[in-house]
């Protein structure tokens, strides 16, 4: 499960990439970071816009110290975008 790997991962103290797939997991994702402690290892991706628009939306704090989202977001596209 996605636990046992941040769990695992946070006992390495690695940084993951999750990729967001399907339809709403973008709050529920979030809320297992939180609680897991892992906000600063863990980026967010997906292809579906709206998933990175939700975790924006939802936690918009940035570091006062560099001015960058302290939940880290990437989009991705299967074509470059014109």
């Amino acid at each position: 499960t996605l636990e046992e790997v941040l769990r695992d991962a946070k006992e390495s103290n690695l940084v993951v990439k999750i990729e967001l797939k399907g339809p709403n997991t973008a709050l529920p994702t979030l809320d297992l970071v939180e609680k897991l402690d892992m906000v600063h290892l863990c980026h967010y991706s997906s292809f579906n816009l709206s998933q990175i628009r939700t975790i924006r939306e939802a936690r918009p704090q940035r570091s006062s110290l560099t001015g960058e989202y302290v939940y880290k977001t990437g989009a991705l596209f299967s074509d470059v975008p014109e």
